[in-house]
């Protein structure tokens, strides 16, 4: 199955030097379709056995979710370095993906309340309101 998506891929990457939008647009949902097929089979296939219905449906949403944050990451990385290359490109899209990775990673709006908060209790102890 990676060889069938990565072969998708390919046929999508040549694409973007040609003017067939049709075949890009099918080679690239059929690559992105192919490598969900191919991670959920290997999920299956590297489930340990025994598990019940509902640990094998988080197992494979697991995989899922960790393959979207490392290929996000790995976006923002690759796109980060070539602002280091081109230094006019406008920010705004590398701003984009950082603020969607750290969402996506657990350190999203929540973590600044919580901040917020851990700075008035800290205030609050040292004027001898807070707890102790």
């Amino acid at each position: 199955m990676w060889t069938l998506s990565s072969a998708a891929v390919a046929v999508y990457l040549y694409t973007l030097w040609t003017e067939n939008g049709l075949l890009r647009a099918r080679s690239y949902a059929l690559g992105l379709g192919l490598g969900l097929v191919a991670l959920i089979a290997n999920v299956m296939l590297l489930m340990p056995y025994g598990f019940g219905a509902v640990a094998a449906v988080a197992y494979g949403l697991t995989a899922i979710t960790s393959a979207l944050v490392l290929g996000l990451v790995s976006g923002a990385m690759l796109f980060g370095h070539w602002y280091q290359i081109d230094l006019e490109m406008p920010v705004d899209y590398l701003r984009t993906f950082v603020r969607t990775a750290g969402n996506r990673a657990g350190r999203g709006p929540h973590r600044a309340r919580t901040r917020d908060r851990t700075a008035r209790n800290a205030r609050q102890r040292r004027r001898g309101r807070g707890r102790s």
